[in-house]
């Protein structure tokens, strides 16, 4: 049993400090370059592999509440970032798709993304790097198997 009472930290505080990191180079960078809000890059990636989501679909696929989807994708579409149509089959579905200017910022955000990424592991050797994800994988489909057993979906 760890004794956190010395100082000794658990692997939850530094996930959880380098997530904290990540997210600001993230937040600072997509709201200040991109005007973007952090929690609208998932919805951007998904239309591009999903083109014409649902706006249930889209909530589903990234764990949000089907509220706070629709106050997001409002908020995109008042920038220009995506469309909506009519499902052609069901007129009670819209469609969502992707603007060519979110298309353009998605590619520059993939940039920054791989940059970001070059910063983090830009410390550890090649070797250390495949371990780092080869164990982080081992992780996340152990936390994925589990979850799922406990009647959670997957993220």
């Amino acid at each position: 049993m760890r004794d956190y009472t010395n100082g000794e930290r658990s692997i939850l505080y530094y996930l959880s400090l380098i997530q904290k990191y990540i997210f600001k180079i993230v937040y600072e960078t997509t709201v200040k370059k991109y005007d973007l809000h952090p929690g609208q890059i998932p919805i951007l990636f998904l239309l591009e592999h999903k083109p014409g989501a649902s706006q249930r679909e889209i909530a589903i696929s990234i764990n949000v509440e089907p509220g706070t989807i629709a106050v997001m994708l409002k908020r995109m579409e008042r920038k220009g970032l995506i469309y909506r149509r009519i499902d052609e089959k069901d007129r009670r579905i819209s469609r969502v798709y992707l603007t060519d200017k979110a298309q353009a910022i998605l590619s520059q955000i993939k940039e920054f993304t791989k940059e970001t990424e070059e910063i983090i592991l830009s410390e550890l050797s090649d070797i250390e790097k495949s371990s780092l994800m080869s164990l982080l994988s081992k992780v996340k489909n152990h936390l994925s198997n589990y979850y799922i057993e406990r009647g959670g979906t997957e993220c």
